[in-house]
């Protein structure tokens, strides 16, 4: 027979929800720290990038393939979001600027300037120390 049972199964339930509630938190932080990255990466773009062309009167230089694509009208920046909740939180941009994934991985005709993935990479390592941090605090609550 196992001592306080009951006890224990509670403990266990409980530390069940504030696992997902650490978790959670964590998660929806690096989510938008990826987002963050993501903007500050394309606000950065070098300014004498790759092929300068017009559209109307405006002129813009494209970024050079393999760096993150150069901020022109602002839509894409302003497309990205974050959304989700719980222990599922996607990083993505809006449709209204669907071209975002094919800078993102590039098409037949143009080489890719990815914007998402290296705004993931660079925040990867913190995510994972943040996640597991949030599992020793959580465990830490419980049990106490």
């Amino acid at each position: 027979m196992i001592k306080n049972l009951k006890r224990t199964q509670k403990k266990l339930s409980a530390l069940d929800d504030e696992l997902k509630k650490e978790l959670s938190k964590q998660l929806a932080v690096g989510a938008n720290k990826i987002r963050n990255t993501a903007i500050d990466n394309m606000k950065s773009s070098p300014p004498d990038a790759g092929r300068t062309y017009k559209r109307r009167s405006v002129s813009h230089s494209a970024s050079f393939p393999s760096n993150p694509p150069r901020v022109d009208t602002g839509n894409l920046v302003n497309s990205i979001t974050v959304k989700g909740s719980g222990i599922k939180y996607n990083v993505g941009s809006r449709s209204q600027a669907p071209y975002g994934k094919w800078l993102e991985f590039g098409t037949s005709t143009m080489a890719a300037r990815p914007w998402l993935r290296p705004a993931l990479e660079a925040n990867q390592d913190d995510i994972n120390r943040a996640i597991k941090k949030a599992l020793k605090e959580g465990i830490k609550k419980v049990v106490r």
